[in-house]
């Protein structure tokens, strides 16, 4: 059987993009040629609603990983305001869903960019079609934390990939040329679809929603396998850009992301097929050696700007209660004596607690960063020890 695949990042966050109800009307009129549709930043649930009800005829399945808070962490509970973005459309039954949401997110100090508010993760839904089940990934990654969050998404496929044909697709800001993509082609044994075709998906010059400032740049990526499957074989047979350039008559594109669509065969063997377990070759541990030196050199970064913007409120802090103190107690200097301060006293006062919690806010979410990305780098270490001992008894028994 044919299976048409979609990945498109819709640019759906609210207050920042533009005409977003109009370019989801229009996207979703072009969606009834696919059997799998995967979009990131769907953030809203009245966006995926009315996709949704739209999409209804043709898709009748669908999840939007819309994630819920945790009241253990200052940052979970952030990024909670706005969700994961990533939502599944399908013609065929949705039997299983599994997520996970990055523990390692943007910090306090990219507050400005929004990332601290976006609980970026991964989905995987396992979809029945007449053919047999697959196992259908949807990811979005922060640039910042690339590194992390690749190898979170890692072992979050290695682990729920089963023995089901794998397709991963999504908005991976990573690009070919970074150690993260080898984590999918040399360490999961995944296929680039367009290895062949390498074609530039975002920051596109013809894109009238590119900064003038970024270069064009290939960040989004259908990967697929099937060398875990006894039963089925999934194959290629063409790939492509789709949803691309402006939507017709209208004279603004549908995203400022270029969409990816693959079409592929799934089929039964004609024989029966025994896995082919993924050997962690020296390329593997490689891979991981610089994933671990890249999040550890990030992990002292992180950890050196942190004390530098709590060391500034502090003294923002400092300064505030020393005018309050002041103003509060204008007998203490005789310039001050005949005014009356006090409701200044009070403002300063409640300022300087103000910026009391601000710092507290910042100490936590720089702990739990911290102790996510030391996570990460202990999992990474331990599968470098691991692999590489396996690796030196192969090479030493050859």
């Amino acid at each position: 059987m044919k299976l048409k695949v979609l990945s498109l990042n819709v640019w759906g966050l609210h207050y920042l993009a533009e005409r977003i109800r109009d370019r989801l009307n229009h996207i979703a009129d072009e969606l009834h040629s696919y059997h799998i549709v995967g979009l990131q930043e769907v953030w809203s649930k009245d966006d995926f609603k009315f996709l949704k009800d739209k999409l209804m005829k043709d898709f009748p399945h669908s999840y939007h990983f819309h994630r819920q808070v945790s009241r253990m962490h200052v940052v979970d509970c952030l990024s909670g305001i706005v969700g994961s973005g990533l939502c599944v459309f399908s013609r065929y039954q949705i039997v299983e869903v599994f997520s996970h949401t990055f523990r390692v997110t943007g910090g306090i100090q990219d507050f400005t960019d929004g990332e601290v508010f976006l609980g970026k993760g991964v989905l995987c839904c396992r979809i029945k079609t007449p053919e047999g089940c697959i196992a259908f990934f949807n990811i979005h990654a922060n640039p910042k934390c690339r590194e992390s969050q690749m190898f979170e998404c890692y072992q979050f496929v290695q682990c729920t990939r089963g023995p089901d044909p794998v397709i991963l697709c999504g908005d991976f800001n990573t690009k070919p040329s970074h150690t993260p993509y080898h984590l999918f082609t040399k360490c999961l044994g995944l296929k680039d679809a367009f290895l062949d075709l390498p074609l530039d998906t975002c920051d596109l010059t013809t894109n009238i929603y590119t900064v003038k400032t970024m270069t064009p740049k290939r960040i989004d990526y259908i990967f697929y396998a099937d060398d875990n499957c006894p039963s089925h074989h999934l194959v290629l047979e063409g790939k492509a850009l789709a949803l691309s350039g402006p939507v017709p008559g209208m004279g603004y594109p549908y995203s400022d992301h270029e969409g990816l669509e693959a079409t592929f065969t799934l089929k039964r063997r004609e024989e029966p097929h025994c896995p082919v377990p993924i050997l962690m070759t020296e390329e593997c541990v490689a891979v991981f050696r610089d994933l671990c030196a890249t999040i550890e050199g990030k992990r002292k970064r992180y950890n050196y700007s942190s004390k530098q913007v709590v060391g500034s409120w502090v003294i923002l802090a400092a300064l505030v209660l020393v005018v309050a103190v002041v103003v509060n107690h204008p007998t203490l200097f005789s310039f001050l004596a005949g005014y009356h301060l006090g409701w200044m006293g009070g403002a300063f006062t409640g300022l300087a607690g103000a910026i009391a919690m601000v710092i507290a806010f910042v100490l936590f979410s720089a702990v739990q960063l911290k102790s996510a990305m030391e996570t990460n780098i202990v999992e990474l270490n331990t599968l470098i020890r691991v692999h590489s001992s396996r690796v030196d008894g192969v090479t030493a028994h050859e």
